[in-house]
């Protein structure tokens, strides 16, 4: 159900300018805590800029500026000092990771062309901002999650069979063991030969897990359920069994919820339709429920970080409205 308020009539608002330019600038995002906007500035033939934008309307800061880059998605790190973005030769051409940071004069490259080929999203910050997050098939492994510390580079597998089995579940064998004990041992060594794979979602507000969504091999075939990652420990607790479309996995603000877009069936009326729907979960009941059945146009985008709303977009025939057919609009829900 949409809802409105007084507090959020046009008239109503305030309105501030932070940034103005002639040029076209794309890919807004606003840092988790409410001071800083990063953007990209298209400069058309002479060059594309990253730039951050002080939210108190004090500072603006270009912190990268090329011509010979193709710049998408910067993503501010917490307290915007830095931002992670993808680069590229051209706009469909394969891209790096890299991290530009204040006060810098050069971008790092966090993941290279080749390493970056399986890693679908941009990497997400962890809450000091001090590591990136991503999931990708590197070095040779099936898709698991790794942490990379900014800016020394450092990686670290934490889920899927890139991390290093614990000692306690090696096969130990003794050198002068008779050849029959040694069989016995090495036969009750189990190898899992298709191990979970991960794709991330998303940071908790605290930090101190991981959001993910995990394919397992069952006796049925392969099943895909939201797990959460604790950070500390390294276990996995397993919230949900969901579809394998769910995208755009999204804590709430205070992580006491979960929400996520999938395509399912749950129109009676037609078996063979298949929808997007909008999808929330109760991490502390784990029940889960749907917002927007058998809605063919309702895409999640996520929570509002502050009002802890839910966001979402349409794309429908709004001929009374201002933009005519097939317009975009965003929305946002009470939960």
């Amino acid at each position: 159900m949409l809802t409105k308020s007084n507090e959020d009539k046009p008239e109503d608002r305030k309105h501030v300018s932070l940034f103005q330019t002639y040029n076209i600038f794309s890919h807004p995002q606003v840092s988790d805590d409410g001071q800083w906007i990063s953007l990209v500035v298209d400069h058309h033939d002479r060059g594309t800029a990253i730039v951050r934008v002080s939210t108190q309307g004090k500072d603006t800061e270009e912190l990268l500026y090329t011509k010979s880059e193709y710049i998408s998605d910067a993503s501010p790190s917490p307290r915007g000092e830095h931002i992670v973005y993808w680069s590229g030769s051209c706009a469909k051409c394969d891209k790096s990771v890299r991290v530009v940071s204040a006060g810098q004069t050069k971008p790092i490259q966090v993941l290279s062309t080749q390493e970056a080929t399986t890693v679908r999203f941009l990497p997400e910050w962890s809450f000091d901002g001090k590591q990136l997050f991503f999931s990708g098939e590197r070095e040779g492994f099936l898709r698991s999650v790794w942490s990379v510390t900014i800016p020394g580079l450092q990686f670290t597998p934490l889920a899927g069979n890139a991390v290093p089995p614990p000692d306690d579940k090696k096969s130990a064998v003794v050198e002068d063991a008779p050849i029959e004990a040694v069989r016995a041992n090495e036969e009750e060594v189990v190898v899992d030969k298709d191990p979970p794979e991960y794709w991330l979602g998303d940071v908790s507000p605290d930090g101190k897990s991981l959001l993910l969504k995990e394919r397992r091999d069952s006796e049925s075939g392969k099943t895909y359920h939201l797990v959460e990652l604790e950070l500390g420990t390294g276990n996995i607790t397993d919230l949900a069994q969901v579809d394998k479309r769910v995208q755009r996995i999204r804590y709430s603000p205070k992580g006491k919820q979960v929400a996520f877009r999938t395509r399912q069936n749950t129109n009676k009326s037609d078996t063979s339709r298949y929808d997007w729907e909008i999808g929330l979960l109760d991490r502390e009941t784990k029940t889960l429920r749907t917002l927007t059945a058998n809605n063919t146009d309702e895409l999640f985008l996520d929570f509002g970080r502050w009002s802890g709303r839910i966001l979402f977009a349409t794309q429908g025939d709004y001929r009374s409205g201002p933009c005519g057919k097939y317009c975009n609009r965003i929305h946002w829900m009470e939960r």
